[in-house]
């Protein structure tokens, strides 16, 4: 629901949500690691 979005704003926002999952795959890792379990 992007009504008066630009581009530039929609890139942004893209941009931010790809960031954002990385960074929870990325803290998912290391939270696995931690516990010691492999997956």
């Amino acid at each position: 629901m992007d009504f008066s979005l630009t581009p530039e704003q929609k890139e942004l926002q893209s941009v931010a949500r790809e960031f954002r999952s990385k960074r929870d795959d990325f803290c998912c890792q290391r939270i696995r690691r931690e516990e010691g379990v492999s997956i």
